[in-house]
């Protein structure tokens, strides 16, 4: 597992450690251009503007 693996699967941990319970949480965020497979492997969807993932707590 890479570095960048690594930090992205601990800011989803954090997330999902610091929200309310028995809800969704979207987490969102900007990709640069062409590197958007490395947060579909992850989960995460493309949209036009970024990138973003839900998650339930």
């Amino acid at each position: 597992m890479g570095i960048g693996t690594m930090i992205v699967n601990h800011l989803v941990d954090y997330a999902v450690k610091n929200s309310s319970t028995g809800k969704f949480t979207t987490i969102g965020g900007v990709s640069a251009k062409g590197k958007e497979g490395f947060y579909k492997k992850l989960g995460f969807d493309v949209i036009p503007n970024g990138i973003q993932k839900m998650i339930e707590i």
